[in-house]
């Protein structure tokens, strides 16, 4: 029997590449396949970029995987993120989830992550919502209205007037006070003293070892994520890496079949159905822009 061309992966099992391109978890392609339909994306500079894309209104899924990857483009362009290697039940294939750093849902992804029990399956839903952003949730429960998987580290944003009050209230004498709303924003130790700016150093590539990692407005009016950033992949890192290694090859010890399934029959069919209620909504919905 003559031999079939082809790729072979290591495992012999080929791989799907899911990201979030369309908003949807999706699969893409430079040409038209079979439940492929034609998408684009729109850059802020008007550009748009045509391709094919089969979305998925979720999946379901045990996490045998998770990576950090980086690659340069033939612009030069480097993409960042991180890469899941999911095992939703599929004897054909492995899937690989891809979500980049400069994606919105990104932040919100990793800390939702670390709450999650990863020796079980983990569920994802993705969509837009009304103003175009995309959103990307967690779910661990079943039934007609599960609730979120919630972000495990909370943000905290410092507006550029709250970092100036506080630069005030520094200086020997100050009287000016905090108002109860500006003390939620804050982030404090156990004895409820007020946690400093964390400070991420780009250059050595270090996260200083004290205070709390602030999303803090610069003085352009832009918001500065590295501390942040860095924060959650050191918890990615040291955590949740580990955890999903002891889950997956505690599976195989025990020879457990990987199960997952496609979105619950109760999730409706609209668009907008499966958007959780106001009150599921993570804490990243509350931020300034």
């Amino acid at each position: 029997m003559a031999l079939q061309i082809g790729i072979e992966e290591r495992n012999g099992k080929p791989k799907k590449y899911l990201t979030l391109r369309t908003g949807r978890i999706c699969e893409t392609s430079n040409k038209q396949e079979p439940g492929f339909l034609p998408a684009f994306t729109e850059n802020q500079a008007g550009k748009k970029t045509e391709f094919f894309a089969k979305e998925h209104r979720a999946l379901t899924a045990y996490i045998d995987n998770l990576s950090w990857y980086e690659k340069t483009l033939d612009n030069g362009t480097v993409l960042k993120g991180w890469q899941l290697l999911l095992n939703v039940g599929d004897p054909d294939f492995d899937y690989i989830f891809s979500i980049s750093e400069k994606e919105r849902p990104f932040h919100h992804f990793m800390s939702s992550l670390a709450n999650c029990d990863l020796t079980q399956p983990v569920k994802f839903l993705a969509f837009k919502d009304e103003r175009d952003r995309k959103k990307l949730y967690l779910y661990q429960a079943e039934g007609e209205k599960p609730p979120t998987i919630k972000p495990k580290y909370p943000e905290r944003w410092l507006n550029s007037a709250l970092l100036q009050k506080l630069r005030e209230m520094a200086k020997p004498g100050s009287q000016i006070k905090l108002t109860e709303e500006e003390k939620s924003q804050l982030a404090y130790d156990a004895n409820g003293r007020m946690l400093g700016i964390m400070k991420y150093d780009e250059v050595e590539g270090r996260l200083s070892d004290t205070g709390y990692p602030y999303i803090v407005q610069k003085a352009d009016g832009k918001w500065n994520w590295d501390a942040w950033t860095e924060f959650l992949k050191q918890k990615i890192e040291q955590d949740v890496i580990p955890a999903i290694q002891a889950a997956a090859s505690q599976r195989l010890k025990e020879g457990v079949k990987h199960l997952a399934t496609a979105a619950p029959k109760n999730v409706p069919d609209d668009p907008f159905g499966d958007v959780p209620d106001p009150a599921d909504e993570p804490v990243e919905d509350i931020i300034p822009f």
